[in-house]
Formats: structure tokens, sequence, C-alpha cells
């Protein structure tokens, strides 16, 4: 389950800028998750849950937000949003696609004491 180690990467971070801001509790993180990441949300708030344990994110409200899946079109270079399963460009139906967002999960705020 790749979920642990981006969890440990994201509290690893947290705990970073926390200690910068000489924090004695990290009380949210806000995470993105994209929506083609293939991680389900309640198993990365599980993982970060237990990765946070004994340190001073361990009580943290996890707010995880969904990322939208964007792509651009290569071959008329229009930009959209994924509605659904679709894998085609909206305008001139074509395959040939760039995903811009919606792959990535990243710690987006941190709210400390």
């Amino acid at each position: 389950m790749h979920e642990f180690s981006i969890a440990e990467s994201i509290i690893q971070r947290a705990l970073v800028e926390a200690e910068k801001h000489h924090a004695k509790r990290i009380c949210t993180l806000g995470i993105r998750l994209g929506r083609a990441s293939h991680i389900e949300p309640e198993s990365l708030e599980f993982c970060l849950r237990t990765v946070a344990k004994g340190t001073i994110a361990e009580n943290t409200q996890v707010e995880i937000t969904p990322l939208e899946l964007t792509a651009r079109c290569r071959k008329c270079g229009q930009y959209f949003a994924f509605q659904g399963d679709e894998s085609v460009c909206p305008s001139c139906k074509s395959e040939n696609l760039e995903i811009l967002t919606g792959n990535e999960v990243f710690l987006e705020s941190l709210e400390v004491d």
C-alpha cells in the first residue's frame, strides 16, 4: 500500500513546517487528492493518523479536498476538465491528451497552535 509512504511524506513535511513556526500542535492538515491518484480518501486518512501517532500531529483534523482531473488536447489545444470517464477531447474528439492535474497528492495547508 503506497498510501503509507505518501502519508509519511505529508506528515514529515507538516512537522518541518510546524517546527519552523515553533508550533506545539498541528490542528489541521489540508490535503489535495487528485481524482486520478487511485487513492481512497479514507485509506489516506487512516495512514496519516497512523503515521502521526506520537507526534504533534497525532490528533490533527484531516481535510481532504478532491483535485479535478484536467487535460489539454495536443491536437487542438483545448483545455478541459474531465466530467466522467471519457478520454477524448470534447472539441475535436482526439485521444491525444496531456494530463495536467488530477494525479497529485499534496499538503496544501497547515493550521498550528
